[in-house]
């Protein structure tokens, strides 16, 4: 299970729109799920947040 504090730390970055926590937190999940030889997850996370660095570089989500 993941670790409280990073998962508010998510939510609280996606409802203030705060990239740069949601980065780092979800930065911090990910090393946490590899340490747990959780490496299905880890890698399904990393990906998400490549998919959202793409995005940046196009205006921002959606953009």
């Amino acid at each position: 299970m993941a670790r409280a504090d990073l998962l508010l730390d998510i939510v609280r970055a996606g409802a203030e729109g705060n990239q740069e926590l949601f980065r780092k937190a979800l930065e911090a999940l990910i090393a946490e799920e590899r340490a747990k030889q959780h490496n299905v997850l880890a890698d399904q996370l990393a990906a998400h947040l490549r998919g959202s660095n793409k995005c940046q570089g196009r205006g921002g989500a959606g953009a």
